[in-house]
């Protein structure tokens, strides 16, 4: 693989450096060795599109245009950097190879960059990113969102398979995806990682290893893509009914669903759990696994 630059960060010119943004809670990556973790954990194949959130500076582009990677895509909202690494990697973008746009990730649908990509449909798409803290939840939730389309378009049309995300974040929020049921920590987004995909967290990152550091540490998070229409589906229907549930977390399910249960038909419903052998209305959102959640859905529908 033909290499575009020096891919060692520590050895950027000062021309490839940016003067951090606070309004938008800019840490730039500057270990190369974390980098180049974060890069080889995604198993990059000669025929996948990757789609990178946030480039910043470009390190991990850089790894990335090293890689096998057929095309890259990366999403820039800061136009000082999507003028740095156009300067910075002219020759991938002259060749293709590289496409660069300048927008807001969550102002754009995983159909328009996966058009702009070119690939062809069956290939791989991954996409990584080391995103400001104060947006990873909204990021996260753009990418959930974004597989379901994306997994019901396959099921119609074909297109790019979503088989991989990597993405760095606050530890905290690392380990609310992570958390086990009947934990302060186990809530929506635990859940939801859970409908979409087989989520690991990989490794933590010391704040010394970003300029300028954050005032906390950083996790590095895999979530191995769920495959086929049913599961986009569940996750779609299933995840504003999770969202109801936690809303009012200390309450019992049959009052944290109030709104979602005909007042006139509760008796029957609530009856029905309990002939079903149904018990989840007994307890608390932070007690189900999302299998529960899923059970406890399609039985509700029955009574909607």
């Amino acid at each position: 693989m033909k290499s575009y630059y020096n891919t060692n960060t520590a050895s950027q010119q000062a021309s490839d450096r940016l003067q951090p943004r606070k309004d938008l809670g800019q840490n730039f990556l500057r270990d190369p060795n974390i980098a180049r973790n974060i890069v080889r954990s995604m198993d990059i194949a000669e025929t996948d599109t990757v789609l990178e959130i946030g480039p910043g500076e470009g390190a991990l582009t850089a790894l990335l245009l090293d890689s096998p990677a057929k095309h890259i895509v990366a999403v820039e909202y800061d136009a000082r950097a999507v003028k740095l690494l156009e300067k910075r990697f002219a020759t991938a973008v002259a060749a293709g190879r590289l496409r660069i746009i300048h927008s807001d990730i969550l102002a754009l649908s995983l159909e328009t960059i996966v058009d702009a990509a070119q690939a062809s449909n069956g290939e791989v798409l991954k996409i990584v990113g080391n995103i400001p803290y104060y947006i990873t939840s909204d990021i996260l939730f753009w990418v959930f969102n974004e597989w379901a389309k994306q997994e019901l378009r396959n099921e119609a049309v074909g297109g790019l398979l979503l088989t991989k995300t990597v993405i760095m974040m606050q530890k905290e929020v690392a380990q609310r995806i992570a958390a086990k049921p009947r934990t302060k920590e186990y809530g929506i987004l635990s859940v939801a990682s859970l409908l979409v995909s087989a989520p690991k967290l990989l490794f933590h990152v010391s704040p010394q290893c970003f300029f300028p550091p954050p005032k906390v540490t950083s996790s590095v998070v895999e979530f191995s893509m769920k495959r086929g229409a049913a599961a986009a589906n569940t996750f779609r229907a299933v995840h504003p009914f999770v969202r109801v549930a936690f809303n009012q977390r200390r309450k019992v399910l049959s009052n944290a669903l109030s709104s979602l249960l005909p007042k006139e038909r509760l008796p029957e419903i609530l009856t029905a759990a309990e002939t079903r052998k149904i018990s989840y209305f007994r307890s608390r959102a932070e007690e189900l696994l999302p299998e529960d959640f899923v059970r406890l859905h399609e039985f509700i529908r029955e009574f909607q």
